[in-house]
């Protein structure tokens, strides 16, 4: 019994110190543990799986244990198993599936105060982010006090640091640089204590926020050792992105489409479409809109139905309005609205189309406009 606790608590060391891969390699070895230690073990794996880029089957594996976790009601199992579905989802831009797996525990009361793996102010973190990010600012704002009672005994994960919440707030307010520093002195924090995984994170997400040519290349490998194949595409997007280049971000939606992230490939394949039309490329852009046509059929098979529904009038409204630059509290005025209805439009509106942010929700309406 000693010998299996030692062995989950060395892989779980090896996780936290940038070494993921090493920590699964020592959990295949492992004999396994007795029962009352079965719960640690298997999400200490799903956290290898995770944080050594293999976020596709940290997914599986986290969302099947969890159904099993419901016959045991066990909080370890329950809240781990959660959190390691919550950052492979939201990795793969399926933040509404996120959110409700994140719920699971808080809303059935289980905390994992004074265990091996106390995730549940990381986990409330995430949720504070999505709900921000989605424009439920009231939900956030909640959220992030409940969070703020956990940040001593968080462990050292990714969106454990309580900054991770005035990161959101400047993102969502459209200061992506301001965002990116705080992300920066997140890393900092977390390289000092040695929490290499949260440190590789958060420079990866900075990097998504705001990109910079020179740091991504200088960070490459520190991307791809905490987020592997999928991280490094989501930053070869964002590259493409940011310059205007149609061409590399069709070829970085296509890996995406490849390695199971068809949410985040859509919006690409959108704006390749777009791009290549505005330079005359006609020919390019009918492939870019074809593969779309394909990352909708992937996002369908995957189970994100949703968003492939069209929009309501009123959230059509809602998205010419962000497009135009207006504010939610603009919003709800020209439309004689509450701004928590508005926050709701915005939430469905961001569900059905895929989109990350205000900026996206404005881009894609006037994509629409102009076709």
């Amino acid at each position: 019994m000693n010998g299996s606790v030692a062995g989950i608590l060395l892989a779980l060391r090896l996780i936290v110190t940038g070494k993921a891969e090493e920590a699964l390699a020592l959990l295949a070895e492992a004999v396994e543990p007795n029962a009352p230690f079965r719960a640690y073990a298997s999400v200490v794996k799903g956290l290898a799986l995770i944080l050594s880029g293999h976020q596709y089957e940290a997914a599986a594996w986290a969302t099947d244990q969890l159904q099993k976790s419901v016959t045991t009601v066990d909080r370890v199992s329950f809240a781990g198993h959660a959190y390691v579905a919550g950052l492979a989802l939201i990795a793969h831009g399926r933040h509404d599936e996120a959110n409700e797996i994140l719920g699971i525990p808080l809303r059935a009361g289980m905390s994992t105060r004074g265990t091996p793996l106390p995730v549940d102010g990381a986990s409330i973190t995430m949720m504070s982010l999505l709900a921000r990010h989605g424009g439920r600012v009231t939900s956030a704002d909640a959220l992030e006090h409940v969070a703020a009672s956990h940040v001593n005994s968080s462990l050292a994960l990714p969106y454990s640091d309580p900054a991770w919440s005035k990161a959101m707030s400047l993102f969502v307010a459209g200061d992506t640089q301001g965002a990116r520093d705080v992300i920066e002195l997140i890393a900092a924090r977390a390289d000092d204590r040695g929490d290499i995984a949260a440190a590789d994170h958060a420079i990866y997400v900075g990097l998504c926020v705001h990109y910079d040519d020179h740091d991504a290349e200088a960070r490459r490998s520190r991307i791809q050792r905490v987020g592997g194949a999928l991280a490094l595409a989501q930053i070869d997007a964002r590259a493409a992105l940011t310059r205007q280049d149609p061409g590399a971000l069709l070829a970085a939606a296509m890996r995406l489409t490849e390695i199971h992230a068809p949410q985040s490939a859509t919006k690409h394949y959108l704006t390749a479409s777009h791009l290549f039309r505005d330079r005359g490329d006609s020919e390019n852009a009918a492939i870019a809109r074809a593969s779309l046509r394909v990352g909708s059929d992937m996002r369908a098979l995957y189970g994100d139905t949703q968003s492939r529904k069209t929009l309501t009038s009123r959230e059509s409204q809602v998205a010419r309005y962000i497009a135009e630059g207006l504010s939610n509290g603009e919003i709800a005025s020209r439309l004689m609205l509450s701004i928590r209805t508005v926050e709701s439009h915005i939430n469905r509106i961001a569900r059905k189309t895929g989109s990350a942010n205000r900026a996206e929700i404005s881009r894609l309406s006037q994509t629409q406009i102009r076709s």
